[in-house]
Parts: C-alpha cells; sequence; structure tokens
C-alpha cells in the first residue's frame, strides 16, 4: 500500500473511540493526529480531540496500552524509518532539513503546540511540536523527541528533561 494512503480507523475502548487517519511508510503504521487519550497525569489545556494531550512517556506507553492493537509510543529507530521513507534524507543527522514541508503534506504535522513545562506552561506554542521517543527504559531522566520547527522547516533529535509533557503519535508495526 502506498505510504501517502490514508486509511481512516476506528478503535474502541472503554465506551470511546478514536479516529484517526495514518501513514503507512515502510513496514509501519502511524498515526498522523496527537494521541487523545485520556490517562492519569495526561494533561488537556483545550480541545482534546482535535489538539492531543501532553504526556510523559510512562503516561503515553499508558495511553497505547488502553488503545492496545499493537500501538506503541516510537522509538527512535522507528523515527528513522519514517523520516527515510516521507523525506529519503539519509536517517541519523542530528537534524533533517526540508522535511517539515514533506511532513506538512501528508498532514502529519497539523498543529504547532510546543511542549508543557512541570507549570502547566506552553512553551514555543505555534512555533514548533515535540514528540516523545520511547527509549524503553523504565523511569528515563531524559526525553528523546523530535521537535518540528515552523520557522527553519527542521526536525530535530533531542533530549531534554523528563519534567516537560510532549505530544504523542503512535506507530505499529504492519506485515
Amino acid at each position: 500500500m502506498n505510504m501517502a494512503t490514508y486509511i481512516l480507523m476506528v478503535f474502541s475502548f472503554y465506551a470511546t473511540y478514536i479516529q484517526t487517519s495514518t501513514i503507512q511508510p515502510g513496514n509501519l503504521e502511524w498515526m498522523t493526529q496527537n494521541l487523545s487519550v485520556e490517562v492519569p497525569g495526561a494533561v488537556c489545556l483545550e480541545d482534546c480531540e482535535q489538539d492531543g494531550y501532553f504526556y510523559s512517556i510512562q503516561e503515553a506507553r499508558a495511553a497505547a496500552t488502553k488503545i492496545g492493537n499493537g500501538w506503541r509510543v516510537p522509538t527512535n529507530e522507528d523515527w528513522l524509518i519514517l523520516e527515510e521513507n516521507l523525506t529519503k534524507n539519509t536517517p541519523g543527522k542530528a537534524y533533517t532539513k526540508g522535511a517539515l514541508k514533506i511532513f506538512e503534506k501528508t498532514t502529519f504535522i497539523n498543529s504547532f503546540s510546543g511542549l508543557l513545562s512541570s507549570k502547566q506552561k506552553v512553551i514555543e506554542d505555534k512555533k514548533a511540536v515535540y514528540f516523545l521517543t520511547d527509549t524503553k527504559e523504565e523511569n528515563p531522566v531524559y526525553n528523546l523527541t523530535r521537535k518540528f520547527t515552523k520557522d527553519d522547516d527542521l526536525i530535530y533529535k533531542s533530549v531534554m528533561s523528563n519534567e516537560y509533557k510532549l505530544k504523542v503519535r503512535l506507530v505499529r508495526n504492519i506485515e
């Protein structure tokens, strides 16, 4: 199936429905909307269904488990597959130039919502969006992230304190 093909999927759990479109680069299926599953500790500031929640890595894992069906928080390797398939750039650099325009065309980036500090303050609202990356550590000291910036059309791979909560896109393997 072509990676630009969009699929409407409906997941049901606890009488709550999540509708999201997906893209399929390589052997992965990625949600193209921010995760919007309520779990203890996750923070919603405005329209939760549209904008999604801000999560810690433990909260994001709990939300993925709640959805089930193989959905999980993406690892660094998952991000590299996505970036390589969508941008045709060599993965592994500190940033990917020119990728934001490509990601916007696939509707993967549909809002710039910044990140949330431990004091519930949004940082870089409307300028960037940060997504969590799972390191598989049980209680990581730092978050591995992907930062998409509006101003310079870059995707940054970065590490930041785990005191911040970020947006999440889930991924799963497909056959």
